[in-house]
């Protein structure tokens, strides 16, 4: 995940594995913005950095920098959580609007509620 300045891009997160499949990707999304809260894990340089597992115990997704205490480790959690959500209500958004768009086309607007 990218966070997109006028000036810059600052990689916020990025997942465990690389995902190409949309429904994979949503699904990582919601459980960065919507799921638990991460692990944060101090190295031995003394720099912090948040883990999010998967239910099966995977990490699905995590920091891809390093954070100088662990505060500040959870600060950067809490930006990733606030895109994620940002991005499944759009995309969430954007599917009621193409179902509806699809009913609506065809006639059937009992899937519309």
């Amino acid at each position: 995940m990218v966070n997109r300045t006028e000036c810059a891009a600052d990689l916020i997160a990025r997942s465990g594995e690389p995902r190409t499949e949309h429904t994979m990707v949503m699904d990582e999304l919601a459980l960065l913005g919507e799921g638990p809260s991460p692990r944060i894990v101090g190295s031995d340089d003394g720099h912090w950095r948040w883990l999010l597992s998967a239910p099966d115990g995977t990490v699905a997704a995590q920091c891809p920098a390093v954070h100088r205490d662990p505060v500040a480790c959870q600060e950067a959690f809490a930006d990733a959580r606030r895109a994620a959500v940002t991005v499944l209500r759009r995309d969430r958004c954007g599917s009621a609007a193409r179902r509806g768009n699809q009913a609506s086309q065809s006639g059937d607007l009992r899937g519309l509620r």
